[in-house]
């Protein structure tokens, strides 16, 4: 397992590195108020985010 705070350094992986840039972007959109029109958009491409983490690994 990887911690979620270290995993860039622990699991080098380009899966993960989407992984926060899906994080930076939803920030992003926090700061900006827009969660409410892109949170469904970041949560599709997040759960097909972990579909390919879990067939990968």
């Amino acid at each position: 397992m990887c911690v979620s705070r270290h995993y860039s350094s622990l699991c080098p992986s380009p899966l993960l590195d989407q992984g926060r840039i899906q994080v930076i972007i939803f920030r992003i959109a926090s700061n900006h108020g827009a969660v409410r029109f892109d949170t469904a958009h970041i949560r599709t491409n997040y759960s097909k985010l972990q579909k390919g983490i879990t067939t990968f690994f």
